[in-house]
């Protein structure tokens, strides 16, 4: 996705940033004259089905997690792995990598696997059996678009933002 904008067959790259991928980025964006808006910073939270040992918690630590797997994307584009990961995987101990969205939902929904992210639940999408609960001590995580330097946005794509814009809105944790 990221290289799609680059390569200009793409306009736009929707992605999250933390603390733990940013200066990774920065330093992609710089070699690559691509730029970063963000639209929104969200407290990192835990997604996981409301039946889960752990949902009736106002939030959540990683040490009550420790027991539980973590789901994951398995990127082949290393940049991607890095923009979907909220955390370091390497102190883990049940870790499962996917390749798709609709495993993820799937498992997340009817499992006691979790996952990291902005907890922004998004209706139509997302199984409705998914919540979200800030993860104490979380990072906050940065999303927003990438484009080329040398791309003006066409009067359609600044709409579509203020659209993206909205759809952030709706589908934002209650407690931000």
């Amino acid at each position: 996705m990221i290289y799609d904008v680059y390569a200009n067959r793409s306009t736009l790259g929707i992605l999250s940033l933390t603390d733990l991928n940013n200066h990774l980025f920065e330093r992609y964006f710089i070699s690559k004259s691509l730029i970063f808006t963000p639209l929104s910073s969200l407290k990192q939270h835990v997604f996981l089905r409301r039946e889960h040992p752990l949902a009736h918690l106002e939030c959540i630590t990683l040490e009550q997690l420790r027991d539980y797997p973590y789901l994951t994307y398995q990127q082949d584009d290393m940049l991607l792995h890095f923009a979907e990961e909220t955390l370091n995987v390497d102190n883990i101990g049940k870790l499962v990598y996917l390749k798709d969205r609709g495993a993820m939902n799937n498992l997340l929904s009817n499992t006691n696997s979790y996952n990291l992210g902005t907890g922004c639940i998004v209706n139509n999408y997302m199984n409705p059996n998914i919540i979200s609960i800030p993860l104490e001590g979380g990072n906050l995580i940065q999303v927003g678009y990438v484009k080329r330097t040398d791309v003006f946005l066409s009067e359609e794509m600044l709409v579509y933002i203020v659209f993206l814009n909205l759809a952030l809105e709706k589908s934002m944790p209650k407690d931000v």
